[in-house]
């Protein structure tokens, strides 16, 4: 989980609020009435992804896989579930560009999840990367807070689970070898 950068956003506040407003009130409705609430980016969609997909060069903002555009797809994450936050939906900061992997935690959130884009965040001050095994950390060298922190993350994105490990192995061995500009390799932080 490489700091994430974010660019200008392509909404603006009234924006925001508004699209919130409208989910709000679309998922409550529906939940209230027992009926299943079908997700709509009203439009939004193509507009925020390419806003989004600048801010981390193809790079899945928490397992870093790279590029999204292949097998793994590229998915918009809502960081806090728009199920729990609907207000904030459409809220610019609340979304990270993802594989559908890591977007898996459907509406699970906890208060303690790592933010990529907090501010001074730096990957070593909450993970570490196990270059023999390819799993992500927390660092024993930190607090137990941000180790605590570090866990919780690692477990809600599922970032050691099936073949991600193996995958991040391959990747930084083959790309050890190549020429490669640096933000442009999956796993930066296996260098």
């Amino acid at each position: 989980m490489i700091a994430f950068k974010r660019g200008i956003n392509p909404l603006s506040l009234e924006e925001e609020i508004t699209l919130g407003e409208w989910w709000s009130d679309e998922y409550l409705t529906k939940k209230a009435s027992k009926l299943k609430s079908i997700w709509s980016w009203n439009g939004k969609y193509d507009l925020l992804k390419d806003a989004l997909f600048l801010c981390n060069n193809d790079h899945c903002t928490y397992c870093d896989c790279h590029p999204l555009k292949d097998d793994r797809g590229f998915e918009i994450d809502h960081f806090k579930p728009k199920s729990k936050f609907p207000l904030e939906a459409f809220t610019y900061l609340n979304l990270f560009p993802s594989c559908n992997e890591c977007n898996k935690k459907g509406s699970k959130y906890d208060v303690t999840l790592v933010k990529p884009d907090e501010k001074n965040y730096q990957f070593e001050d909450f993970f570490r990367y196990d270059s023999f095994n390819g799993e992500i950390l927390p660092n024993p060298s930190k607090s137990e807070e941000n180790q605590k922190r570090a866990k919780v993350t690692i477990e809600m994105f599922k970032l050691n689970i099936g073949s991600k490990p193996r995958n991040r192995i391959t990747a930084i061995k083959k790309e050890m070898k190549c020429d490669t500009p640096f933000d442009e390799r999956p796993y930066r932080y296996g260098y």
